[in-house]
């Protein structure tokens, strides 16, 4: 994405530079912390897994869901509060 937007605005707005722009920590920083965060998926996909077959069985059988919220108590407020 950057490397497009960069390709944009040297095409459109920008005057011919000496060299390539210098990337900056901060955009390198966001692609980074996506890596890693791929890394951890990799390693930890027994338990996200886990957590993903049970939110797609929690869609896909709301029975429980819908108990448990039309089962609740009934909040009336008396207060006036808008």
């Amino acid at each position: 994405m950057i490397a497009l937007t960069r390709t944009g605005i040297n095409t459109f707005w920008a005057t011919v530079a000496e060299g390539p722009a210098a990337v900056r920590v901060i955009e390198i920083l966001p692609v980074v912390v996506l890596l890693g965060l791929c890394v951890v998926m990799v390693v930890l996909a027994g338990p996200i897994m886990t957590y993903l077959e049970a939110a797609a069985t929690a869609l896909h059988a709301p029975a429980g869901y819908i108990a448990d919220v039309t089962g609740a108590p009934v909040v009336v407020d008396l207060g006036g509060a808008p």
